[in-house]
């Protein structure tokens, strides 16, 4: 089916819960934001108010939500899981084209790395 959430159909939905429930929402996470969340997010940030968006955050990928939530409590299906692998290595993938392209490697020869980032 259709996973994008458009702006009516985020109306709709809000608009079906009951007022309580945003009484137990500690925060939003959204992981591999689209598009139209990120466009969201720069055209409302001056107008929404800021403890929203201090319980609103969006993760390029699963290993980002970790800091937030216990991921093995969160329990998140196999193809959740698989599909952030995928989009790693298609990240990567994509890294070392670009570098063959430009004529040279990433991390450029002889530069270090950061801690945590990637190492080749």
């Amino acid at each position: 089916g259709d996973h994008r959430l458009w702006s009516y159909s985020a109306w709709s939905f809000r608009r079906s819960l009951h007022p309580r429930f945003f009484d137990n929402i500690d925060a939003v996470h959204v992981v591999h934001p689209s598009w139209t969340v990120r466009i969201y997010e720069l055209a409302l940030w001056g107008w929404v108010r800021l403890d929203f968006w201090e319980r609103f955050f969006t993760h390029e990928r699963l290993e980002f939500l970790d800091r937030h939530l216990d991921m093995e409590k969160l329990g998140l299906p196999d193809d959740v899981v698989e599909y952030d692998a995928f989009l790693d290595d298609t990240g990567n993938f994509m890294t070392e084209q670009a570098a063959m392209f430009a004529g040279g490697s990433f991390p450029a020869e002889g530069a270090e790395v950061a801690a945590g980032g990637p190492s080749m």
